[in-house]
């Protein structure tokens, strides 16, 4: 017992520094968050953003308290099976690229019934479109949305369930595959073709739907997959953070081209919302234009988190005794009879919300109260710990899934609805959930469907 656990620590801390970058990510995440907040000129104060801003940093250090609070010896006996596995002398999985292009052609047969299923329309026609336009029809993304209203497609139903459950499935299994090819530093020679076709074919969903959540899960999962490849932590010198800079730059590159063509050249801001605005008149506005043309288009997603917590603490959850109870009991705006939720008491009242999304952390202080849901937020910071250990450990990509889709979830605390803004997310997030349950039974499938 005593030799294998010194020779677990051994392990660990030859990995200490792998195990690391894994929480530089959320890290990295949350500190660009607050750069991007600052240097956006938003027509509020910078002090008016004091509670959001203090949520967001009392949110990562408890995350980073229950990272680093979790005792390797609970779970020492679980673990020698797998420290016996880790110094096992085992073969490196290999892909079947035979495999691999058969459930590319799936992916490409099943993505254009899936189109036509949701937008009316062929796929072909809908991604041509994105690119050279509707020629004076109406965007891409309000034909969507007119047609998805009109077939009741909001309503789950018999003709529906066999296109969510088949596309939660494939971008699962998209998802894993991608993972796979960054824990076992896969060649990218042999699989680069189908890997960028698939790349493609998920994008193209996003483009056919006027969507921009598509984008993002595409470049998101290829940064993350750049990370799971660069040895040791995170450098500004490592080739790995090279790859992901340039990803990072090619997505904000697209994103902002499809929100051009969603909202007919005007920022989402402006579209979209009466009150949250951007200060013509403020140094980045007037000295660096580009810039503030780039802050302008993403501040819709990744600064509005910031000003509905901003307007929450000022105008909801501060402004008396019992809203500050409410700030801290589960269900507290109901129970004090203050109202159902912060966004029927704060949009069309006192800020317009347009087609923003509400921060998940908002949702879950709501439902569960500020205290209980910090204390969530230590235990993900525990689980993220274990995890990454038992990935560094065992080597399992499905570890490494698990890890992104926690990160992901980090990200949308801020944000919101990364992981809810579809059916397909929410399946990922159940199978993410099944295989750390079974993973002997993902782990058979996954390799009888692309290991050689």
């Amino acid at each position: 017992m005593e030799t294998r656990t010194l020779i677990y620590c051994w392990f660990l801390s030859r990995s200490k520094k792998k195990m690391k970058k894994y929480l530089q990510v959320i890290v990295i995440i949350y500190i660009g968050l607050f750069l991007i907040s600052l240097i956006t000129p938003i027509a509020y104060p910078q002090l008016y953003y004091l509670y959001a801003y203090t949520l967001h940093f009392v949110v990562l250090g408890v995350f980073i308290v229950g990272y680093k609070s979790f005792n390797r010896s609970q779970t020492t006996s679980v673990r020698e099976r797998k420290i016996q596995e880790q110094l096992s002398i085992r073969p490196i999985p290999m892909l079947s690229i035979k495999s691999i292009w058969g459930y590319t052609f799936l992916v490409a047969v099943f993505i254009p019934l899936y189109v036509r299923f949701y937008t009316g329309e062929q796929w072909h026609t809908q991604v041509l479109a994105f690119f050279v336009g509707n020629s004076g029809q109406d965007s891409t993304y309000y034909m969507y949305q007119n047609y998805f209203a009109d077939a009741g497609l909001s309503q789950m139903s018999l003709s529906k369930l066999p296109y969510v459950l088949g596309y939660g499935i494939l971008k699962y299994t998209y998802v894993a595959l991608m993972i796979f090819l960054g824990t076992y530093q896969a060649p990218l020679k042999k699989v680069g073709v189908p890997i960028g076709i698939l790349c493609f074919l998920f994008m193209s969903v996003g483009m056919s739907r006027g969507t921009t959540i598509e984008i993002f899960e595409v470049f998101t999962l290829l940064m993350y997959v750049a990370v799971l490849k660069s040895p040791g932590k995170i450098s500004l010198k490592s080739k790995g953070t090279i790859a992901i800079v340039l990803l990072a730059t090619l997505g904000i590159l697209y994103f902002i081209t499809s929100l051009t063509l969603r909202y007919e050249d005007k920022a989402i801001i402006e579209s979209n919302n009466l009150t949250f605005k951007i200060d013509e008149n403020s140094f980045v506005s007037k000295n660096m234009p580009f810039l503030a043309m780039i802050l302008k288009r993403l501040s819709g997603y990744f600064v509005f988190g910031f000003y509905y917590l901003s307007h929450c603490f000022n105008d909801v959850w501060m402004t008396s005794k019992e809203s500050f109870c409410a700030l801290l009991t589960p269900n507290g705006l109901s129970i004090m009879n203050i109202g159902p939720d912060t966004k029927s008491l704060l949009c069309g009242e006192v800020i317009d919300c347009g087609a923003m999304w509400i921060p998940d952390i908002v949702k879950a202080i709501e439902r569960y109260g500020l205290i209980a849901t910090l204390i969530v937020i230590y235990f993900i910071g525990v689980l993220f710990r274990r995890i990454s250990e038992e990935y560094l450990i065992t080597k399992s990509f499905l570890f490494g899934v698990a890890l992104y889709y926690i990160t992901l979830q980090m990200f949308s605390f801020q944000v919101g609805n990364f992981l809810t803004a579809s059916s397909s997310s929410i399946i990922c997030v159940a199978l993410t959930i099944g295989s750390l349950v079974c993973p002997t039974i993902f782990h058979k499938t996954f390799n009888g469907l692309f290991v050689k």
